[in-house]
């Protein structure tokens, strides 16, 4: 495991310290679990004798196990006793006795008869419920108090929680040993401390196999932990810089933790604070090298020792103990409560996966699919609500530069957030696809659906997906010189029907120009369009897409229909127009010239039947028709624009002579493979001069 050192107080400087103040040798700061697990052993009394025996502790190589006999069960454990000189030693031995009768009964026992003395009527049946974890039915159980500990306290009221191992086993064999800390609390009557509930059984796993791959904190020998505590770490449930403090603090001494998550309540005691430990930042240390800090408490000694050095740890936000280090408000504090014990958190600023927390991102949703995809911006500034199960809100923030937000130090429960959706967005659709990571989570109000936050759970899934309507359109216009381009004085056409289609093909508006020749489509949520042109009749469409300036170009094709375009939240792409421009056409005549002179004479007559190409200037044919019965063609309804003739010779014929003469209305124009020149049609223009003389072939010269 990667291990930050700590350099502001120094491992040295502690350990030195250490020494002084214990009298101990550099490495005697008392054997800890390094050596030997602790137990904790006690004078043996009655149990309606007064607790006034003190509590001694001694070390074995493995913890105390209770003796077995031949014929059953091993013998039950020694009370333990609280001394007097502890904080409410009455309530602490209450508590342990409470412990050491949870977890201790034979096969055959009764539960009820068997905690009917400890509780009394009022709380039998919350002990009961509460206790199952520790019952094993048709098994004996041994339990041994290893350390009780203040977790509360009020004048009425207080938490004590108490480490306990507790062995299940049947027959004169042990099955396993597991440790625990219950979390016993308890209220003040008429006559004493009594039973109230069992806050915490310290866990239910039974078996210690689930912790064979502990981490280097939870295996490492010198510090002593309830096996709760050790499954806390492994199951990912600590901050990794509490890790870190616990793993240099192992460095220099043994030491015993009492409690990290698991048994300890979730909220600070009598009050809705979340407790650091259930936030897995915290742990208390009730033993530092082989002293107890209830009986460690004197100046200069070893457990204020280590309180001064983790004051000065700036990872440290909390420290309480016995004194107060820094002499008021701040990161220590010593009451009642922390007389017996240590008190450690932790935080970091980058360590948000340990703070109960909801929220994630407001953005807007670009192309309104209800998924976050790349490139689509966060939106700063947006007002985001939080609500408590109850309706009430609970907190209220905006969002960041990037649309980010985020509340966190909630307590355990169920909340739902609200977006005050900004004027001239929509909401876009929610849950959409299979990544709830990324999907919009809010209805067309803003809200979103509840959501239980589990202790430690920082859940950063909760998004909101806005947008804006976008628009199209511009102008429709009449293209004097047919260019496609948009010309100084080439004015709008008024009354032209223009329609869009949405990306599946079906049309979604309709509307005709006005008087300047505009159009727009507006309200449109993102997507696929496209704009098509009822083309008026007597005109055309020009060549689209001429020049670079798209703001200026026709972008119609011959039957007025754009292109698709993809519309994005917020656009106003008014780059779609349309030239409209008077069309043209060409032809005349194909005559069979009987004197192959090229010139069209009287009496020659046209051919029926002969079949006319005509080409576009990038040689694309754009029709084709056959000759009358007089030998007249003519294409009509064409863009202004380059053209050139093509005539397939009829079987027997072949060109006459091309451009004889000077008058270019009677001449033969195709060349000897039937092609003419190329000619550019004007808007409006009607060119009938296109004639093809055609002269039969002699035989030799014929097909077939």
């Amino acid at each position: 495991m990667r291990r930050r050192r700590i350099s502001s107080f120094g491992v040295a400087a502690l350990a030195a310290l250490l020494v002084a103040v214990s009298g101990c040798a550099s490495d005697g700061l008392g054997p800890g679990p390094s050596e030997s697990s602790t137990s904790t052993a006690t004078t043996s009394v009655p149990a309606t004798a007064p607790t006034t025996t003190t509590t001694t502790t001694t070390t074995t190589t493995e913890p105390v196990a209770p003796s077995t006999t031949a014929a059953g069960p091993p013998s039950r454990h020694a009370r333990y006793v609280v001394s007097d000189d502890e904080i409410e030693p009455e309530a602490k031995q209450l508590a342990t006795d409470i412990a050491y009768a949870l977890t201790t009964y034979e096969e055959s026992d009764d539960d009820f008869l068997r905690l009917w003395p400890i509780a009394g009527g009022g709380g039998m049946l919350s002990l009961l419920e509460a206790s199952r974890p520790l019952s094993y039915p048709t098994q004996w159980s041994r339990g041994e108090v290893v350390y009780p500990q203040m977790g509360g306290l009020t004048d009425d009221r207080t938490s004590v929680m108490v480490v306990t191992r507790q062995t299940v086993g049947s027959g004169p064999e042990p099955a396993f040993t597991v440790v625990r800390t219950l979390d016993i609390r308890l209220v003040k009557g008429e006559s004493g401390w009594e039973f109230e509930a069992l806050a915490s059984a310290g866990g239910v796993f039974d078996s210690l196999d689930d912790l064979v791959l502990a981490g280097a904190v939870a295996a490492d020998p010198r510090i002593e932990l309830p096996d709760s505590a050790r499954l806390d770490i492994l199951e990912g449930g600590v901050s990794p810089i509490l890790l870190e403090v616990m793993a240099d603090l192992a460095d220099i001494t043994p030491y015993g933790v009492t409690v990290m998550h698991t048994g300890h309540p979730y909220h600070v005691f009598e009050t809705n604070r979340v407790s650091h430990h259930s936030l897995g930042r915290a742990i208390d240390i009730y033993r530092v090298g082989d002293r107890e800090v209830v009986d460690d408490r004197g100046a200069n000694s070893v457990s204020e020792a280590l309180v001064e050095w983790l004051w000065q740890n700036s990872d440290i936000i909390q420290v309480g103990s016995p004194w107060d280090v820094d002499g008021g408000p701040g990161r220590s504090f010593a009451n009642t409560v922390h007389q017996d014990h240590i008190h450690v958190a932790v935080i970091g600023a980058n360590d948000p996966r340990w703070v109960p927390a909801i929220g994630d991102l407001v953005w807007e949703d670009l192309d309104a699919d209800g998924i976050r995809d790349a490139g689509e911006p966060g939106l700063a500034g947006v007002t985001v609500r939080l609500f408590d199960d109850a309706g009430r809100e609970v907190g209220s923030i905006l969002t960041d530069s990037n649309g980010a937000y985020s509340f966190r130090e909630l307590s355990y429960g169920e909340y739902h957030v609200e977006v005050d959706v900004p004027s001239g967005y929509l909401v876009s659709p929610r849950n959409r696809g299979s990544d709830d990571s990324i999907d919009s989570d809010i209805d067309a109000g803003g809200v979103m659906a509840t959501t239980l936050l589990d202790p430690r759970e920082h859940d950063p899934s909760w998004d909101a997906g806005l947008y804006r309507k976008a628009s199209i359109g511009d102008f429709v216009w009449a293209d004097a010189d047919g260019d496609g381009i948009q010309d100084p004085g080439e004015g709008g056409l008024e009354g032209v029907t223009v329609r869009l289609f949405d990306g599946t093909g079906a049309q979604v508006g309709s509307m005709v120009t006005g008087g300047d020749g505009a159009y727009a489509f507006t309200g449109l949520t993102p997507g696929t369009y496209h704009v098509e042109i009822d083309v008026p009749a007597g005109y055309v469409a020009p060549s689209r897409d001429r020049g670079s300036d798209d703001a200026l170009d026709s972008d119609i094709d011959a039957g007025g229909t754009m292109a698709a375009t993809t519309l994005v939240s917020g656009e106003d792409d008014t780059s779609w127009d349309a030239g409209l421009t008077r069309p043209s056409s060409i032809g005349d005549f194909v005559w069979e010239d009987a004197d192959g002179d090229g010139i069209q004479d009287p009496g020659e007559d046209g051919l029926e039947g002969v079949t006319v190409r005509l080409f576009d200037g990038a040689g694309r044919e754009v029709g084709s028709v056959e000759t009358d019965e007089d030998g007249a063609y003519e294409f009509t309804g064409l863009r202004p624009g380059r053209y050139h003739l093509e005539i397939e010779f009829p079987d027997g014929y072949g060109a006459s002579l091309q451009d004889e003469g000077t008058d270019d209305e009677v001449d033969s124009d195709i060349d000897d493979e039937g092609v003419t020149e190329e000619v550019v049609l004007a808007p409006g223009a009607d060119d009938p001069d296109w004639d093809a003389g055609l002269v039969p072939l002699p035989p030799d010269r014929r097909s077939g």
